[in-house]
């Protein structure tokens, strides 16, 4: 497998992606930093901002502890996703 230069590989899924801007999104209408969203469930703000830009999967766990942070059933957070 070759790499051209000056290309970069963009393995995220779209999945991945769809979740983190979702997560974004509701982290920012809550106000919360990255920080403080990760305090909030006991992650590094790091690992908030790798979910955030799908560069990470989360667990149904880590999922779950999301929602309840930012006060959204979990049902909800994935109601438009298809």
């Amino acid at each position: 497998f070759r790499v051209m230069p000056g290309k970069k590989i963009d393995d995220r899924s779209e999945l991945s992606k769809k979740f983190g801007a979702k997560l974004a999104v509701l982290r920012e209408k809550k106000g919360y930093t990255s920080e403080e969203l990760g305090l909030k469930v006991g992650m590094h703000k790091q690992a908030i901002s790798r979910l955030e830009n799908g560069w990470a999967s989360p667990s149904l766990d880590t999922v779950n502890k999301l929602c309840e942070a930012l006060g959204i059933k979990l049902a909800r957070f994935f109601k438009d996703f298809k």
